[in-house]
């Protein structure tokens, strides 16, 4: 995927690295990261994760060129029913 993206590709991560050591999984995601974005075809990347740790310990920084975007949900106890927010 990184050798033959361009400008004009979308690539989709999900979950990458959650397989390996917590450590490495969050150090190879944020490379990965780094690298699109240092990437002179910069693809279209929407990358969906579970290691929080990249924000709370910045390993991203604000020079690239990153959109954030999060989820959470609400569920109450009295119908059971899940409200995405």
């Amino acid at each position: 995927a990184l050798d033959g993206s361009t400008k004009r590709s979308l690539l989709l991560v999900d979950e990458f690295g959650k397989g390996t050591n917590p450590d490495e999984g969050i150090a190879l995601f944020s490379a990965l990261i780094k690298h699109i974005c240092n990437s002179p075809e910069k693809p279209f990347l929407i990358a969906i994760t579970h290691f929080h740790e990249i924000y709370k310990e910045n390993l991203l920084t604000d020079d690239l060129a990153i959109n954030w975007l999060s989820m959470d949900f609400l569920e109450t106890e009295e119908t059971n029913e899940v409200t995405f927010l």
